[in-house]
């Protein structure tokens, strides 16, 4: 069964303790401890940083432009939900148009169809009409021949 040493800092695995007792005295590994150091020295002084008493004159004072943002932003809310309404007014207002236009056309179509068959009915009686007075005309003309 082998058993190794590990450096945690290092994050090495040594076969022996010897190796390992070396290990701690390179420069790495003496670097990585100062690193470790100064971490904790940083963090130190951002916990210092961090426990500043803050009164309610600053929360004011940071608060205040914010909630003028929220207001403005909220007039402006309202202003386009007047604007969406009437566009919307106005789309209805344009389909309903539309629908009445179409009933229109829809209405002149039909006059215009019914217009046409009377046309074809008075051009068919018309040439029936037509028809009739040359036959008449030649019958006319029959007759006077032998009155002649």
């Amino acid at each position: 069964m082998s058993t190794k040493i590990v450096c945690n800092i290092c994050s090495s695995g040594f076969d022996n303790e010897a190796k390992y007792k070396r290990h701690l005295k390179t420069k790495r590994h003496i670097k990585n401890i100062e690193a470790i150091g100064n971490m904790g020295s940083i963090n130190n002084n951002k916990d210092q940083l961090e426990e500043k008493t803050y009164t309610q004159n600053d929360l004011d004072k940071v608060k205040l432009p914010y909630e003028k943002r929220i207001e403005e932003l909220k007039k402006q809310t309202q202003v386009l939900d007047i604007q969406l309404y009437s566009e919307q007014f106005e789309k209805k207002s344009l389909n309903y148009e539309l629908k009445s236009i179409k009933c229109v056309i829809d209405a002149n179509y039909r006059e215009l169809e019914r217009n046409k068959e009377q046309i074809d009915k008075y051009h068919d009686d018309l040439e029936a009409t037509l028809q009739q007075n040359i036959e008449l005309e030649k019958r006319v003309k029959e007759r006077s021949c032998c009155f002649l």
